[in-house]
């Protein structure tokens, strides 16, 4: 499972032509990396604290690259779309439609009366047991 997340299939001209395959793999292995010990010695990895650390600053070097890029390509269109109607509500709209709920309220669960108390299980058979049983045999 481990390989496959590492170096999953890719079209040839993919894995040759640009660089999807080791932007890939350098990713997954920083995410590999960052997985609790326990985790990793569960899939056979190494448990070396050296190798937190070299994925926490891979984690760190790949973020600070990532932000500089240009905010066009880093934000989808959706999420452009809306900051742009956050930054025009004004502190007197309402970010609940009028006729909504005012106020939920919580009620206590109801208590059950005498009659629908459940019945006492301690002296059922389970039900895969109850099928099979039959009349007790006289030596018993």
């Amino acid at each position: 499972m481990i390989a496959f997340i590492l170096r999953p299939p890719m079209p040839w001209w993919v894995s040759r032509t640009t660089p999807a395959r080791p932007a890939w793999s350098a990713l997954s292995a920083i995410a590999v990396g960052m997985l609790p010990g326990w985790v990793r010695r569960l899939y056979g990895l190494s448990d070396a604290p050296a190798l937190a650390t070299a994925a926490c600053l891979g984690a760190r070097a790949t973020r600070t690259a990532l932000l500089a890029l240009p905010r066009r390509l880093r934000q989808v269109p959706e999420l452009r779309d809306a900051m742009a109607r956050l930054a025009r509500t004004g502190p007197g709209d309402r970010m609940i439609p009028q006729g909504g709920p005012r106020h939920l309220t919580m009620t206590p669960p109801r208590q059950r009366t005498e009659k629908e108390q459940p019945p006492d299980r301690a002296c059922r058979l389970p039900i895969h047991l109850a099928a099979v049983a039959g009349p007790a045999s006289p030596g018993r």
